[in-house]
C-alpha cells in the first residue's frame, strides 16, 4: 500500500513527503500529479506553476521519474530524517528535474543560505519551457492576413506579431487553428460558435482576433485586458465615380447661373455698341468697324468664342467698351477649356447616400455583415428603430442572396465590388479594404464603440501571465510600430478610379454635344446658303 503524504509549504510550493518501505514507485504517485492537468480541461496547470519538494527517506530516486516530461518543477531531496523541511535542508542532497528539449535529467543543487526558487527549479527562468499551445484565429479578423500559397497557409498581420512576441517572452510554441463554425462567435440556440465556442469548451489556449467585448461573452471566456484596439462600427461600399456623360456633357464647366450670366452680358454689350454706332455713323466713316446691327452681332460672338475680329473703335467710350469685353471673353474661355478638360480627366466621386436613413431608403442596395460578429447582436437587440429595420432588411436580403451572410472576406468584397452592396464592418477593416481596393467609400457612421480585445477560456491558469506580459507591450509602445507593419504589408494598387490614365480616350458620348453644335451650325450655314442663292439669282 503506498503511504505519502502530501503538505503545502508555501502558497505556490508544495513538498511530498515519502513514507519508507514504500510498495509503489515514486514515478507513479508524480505521475498521478502530472495528469491533473490532462484532466481538468484547461483549469489547471501544474505542469507549469506548481513547485514540487519529494522528500526521500529511502535515499534513491526511482529512474523513471525521467519520464515527467510535462511534470516542469521537481526537487528531489534526501532527508536523513523525517523532521520539517527548514530542519532537513541542511542534511540532505538536493537534486532537481532539469528538461533538456525531449530529454529528462537529473542536476544536483549545491546548498547554501542563498538557495532560491529559481535554483531549486531552474525551469523557472525557461517560462512555459517551449509548451505548446492551440491558438484559434479567424481570417475574418482585421488584424490578421490570411494568405494561402502552394497549399501552404501562412498568417501575418498585427496579431501575429504580437503572438510571437508572447511566444518569445513566455517561451512557449504554439499551433494555429481555425473554429468549424463561424467567426468571432455569438449565441445560436443556446449553443456559442466561433472563437467564443472554442472558449467556451475550452478546445484552445487562447483567440488571437480583434474579439468585442460583450456582457454574454464574459459569462463564458475572459478577456485579456488592456484592449489591443479601440474599434468603432462603420458602413462600407463602392463609390460611384463615374457621372454619365450626357447631351450636356459640354456644359458641365458652368453652371445655368454662370451661361445665364453670360447671355445676359452679350446682349449687354450688343445694345450699347449698337447705340454708339447709332450715334457715331456719320461722324466716323472712314474708321474700321462694324457698321450694322449684323457686324456688331458677329464681333459679339466671335469674339466671345476667341474668333476675333479685326475693328478700330472711333471713340474712346467704344475702345473702351470693346476692351472690357475682350478682357471678359479671355477669362470666360480660359475658365471653361480649364474646367472642360478637368470634367474630361477627373471624374468626382458621387454619394449614392449620405445617412443610413438614405441608405435604407434606397431599395437597389442590399446590406451585408459578417454572422458571427457582435455587431449582429446589437442590431438584433438594439432600441433603434434604424437598427432594427436595417437588420430586417438584411434577413429579408438573405432569402434572396444568402452571401450577404458570409463569413468569408473574399466574397463580402467582390459583392462590394460589383456595386450596389453595402457591408458593415468595423473601422480597422474598412481601412485594410480601402488601402487594399480603389473606389470604396465608407458611409462615415458610427454604429457601435467596441474595444477589441484578445480572449482566453474562463478561469484560463494562462491570462495573469499574457496580461502582464501585453501589459508590458503596450506600454513600451511597440504596438504602434506592429500596426505600421501591418499596413505596409497590405496590397496598395494604383487608383485611377477617379482620374483617367493617360492613353485613355474621350469617348464620342463625352464629345457628343460638341457634333451636335457643329452640325447645327453646318445646317443653318446650309439653310442661309440657300436662301441667298435664290435672293441674288431673283433679284
Amino acid at each position: 500500500m503506498e503511504e505519502y503524504h502530501l503538505r503545502q509549504y508555501r502558497n505556490d510550493m508544495f513538498y511530498l513527503d515519502i513514507i519508507e518501505n514504500m510498495k509503489i514507485p515514486l514515478s507513479l504517485t508524480m505521475q498521478s500529479v502530472k495528469r491533473i492537468d490532462s484532466s481538468s480541461n484547461r483549469t489547471t496547470d501544474f505542469n507549469y506553476h506548481s513547485k514540487w519538494l519529494v522528500l526521500l527517506h529511502s535515499g534513491n530516486i526511482d529512474t523513471s521519474v525521467y519520464s515527467l516530461d510535462n511534470l516542469h518543477n521537481v526537487a528531489f531531496i534526501n532527508a536523513v530524517c523525517n523532521s520539517e523541511v527548514q530542519k532537513s535542508i541542511g542534511e540532505m542532497t538536493i537534486m532537481t528535474l532539469v528538461h533538456h528539449g525531449t530529454t529528462t535529467s537529473l542536476q544536483r543543487v549545491p546548498y547554501n543560505k542563498y538557495l532560491n526558487n529559481n535554483a531549486l527549479f531552474p525551469a523557472l527562468k525557461y517560462g512555459y519551457n517551449k509548451r505548446k499551445l492551440v491558438v484559434s484565429v479567424t481570417p475574418a479578423s482585421a488584424f490578421i492576413l490570411k494568405t494561402t500559397k502552394n497549399n501552404m497557409t501562412k498568417y501575418t498581420g498585427f496579431c501575429i506579431y504580437l503572438l510571437e512576441a508572447l511566444a518569445n517572452t513566455l517561451n512557449f510554441t504554439y499551433e494555429l487553428v481555425e473554429p468549424e463554425h463561424g467567426t468571432w462567435g455569438v449565441l445560436i440556440n443556446g449553443s456559442w460558435n466561433g472563437l467564443v465556442g472554442q472558449m467556451k469548451r475550452r478546445e484552445a489556449d487562447l483567440a488571437l482576433a480583434d474579439l468585442t467585448i460583450n456582457i454574454n461573452r464574459s459569462k463564458v471566456m475572459d478577456f485579456l485586458l488592456p484592449p489591443i484596439y479601440y474599434d468603432y462600427v462603420d458602413i462600407i461600399y463602392k463609390e460611384d465615380n463615374n457621372i454619365p456623360s450626357t447631351w450636356m456633357t459640354l456644359l458641365r464647366p458652368f453652371s445655368a447661373t454662370v451661361f445665364i450670366l453670360i447671355a445676359v452680358s452679350t446682349v449687354g454689350v450688343f445694345v450699347l455698341y449698337s447705340a454708339a454706332m447709332v450715334v457715331i455713323r456719320n461722324k466716323y466713316t472712314c474708321r474700321k468697324e462694324p457698321r450694322t446691327v449684323t457686324d456688331v452681332v458677329w464681333f459679339t460672338i466671335s469674339s466671345l468664342f476667341k474668333q476675333g475680329y479685326n475693328i478700330n473703335p472711333s471713340t474712346h467710350g467704344i475702345r473702351i467698351l470693346v476692351s472690357a469685353w475682350l478682357l471678359f471673353t479671355v477669362i470666360i474661355v480660359a475658365e471653361y477649356t480649364a474646367n472642360l478638360a478637368a470634367a474630361f480627366t477627373v471624374r468626382p466621386g458621387v454619394k449614392p447616400f449620405a445617412s443610413l436613413r438614405q441608405l435604407l431608403d434606397s431599395p437597389e442596395y442590399k446590406i451585408g455583415i459578417f454572422p458571427g460578429s457582435i455587431t449582429t447582436m446589437l442590431l438584433k437587440n438594439s432600441d433603434n428603430p434604424e437598427y432594427r429595420e436595417m437588420w430586417a432588411k438584411i434577413v429579408e436580403d438573405s432569402k434572396t442572396d444568402p452571401d450577404v451572410f458570409s463569413e468569408s472576406s473574399t466574397n463580402q468584397m467582390k459583392k462590394i465590388k460589383r456595386g450596389n452592396y453595402a457591408f458593415i464592418r468595423n473601422d480597422g477593416a474598412i481601412r485594410t479594404y480601402m488601402k487594399e481596393n480603389c473606389g470604396l467609400q465608407r458611409l462615415g457612421i458610427t454604429l457601435d464603440w467596441q474595444p477589441a480585445c484578445l480572449g482566453v477560456p474562463e478561469h484560463s491558469t494562462m491570462k495573469y501571465d499574457f496580461v502582464q506580459t501585453m501589459r508590458w507591450l503596450e506600454t513600451s509602445g511597440i504596438y504602434e510600430y506592429w500596426w505600421f507593419l501591418h499596413q505596409s504589408n497590405l496590397k496598395t494598387p494604383i487608383c485611377l478610379s477617379r482620374q483617367r490614365s493617360v492613353s485613355s480616350s474621350i469617348t464620342l458620348d463625352d464629345i457628343k454635344t460638341g457634333f451636335a453644335f457643329l452640325g447645327a451650325g453646318i445646317g443653318a450655314a446650309f439653310v442661309s446658303l440657300v436662301v441667298e442663292i435664290f435672293k441674288n439669282r431673283y433679284h
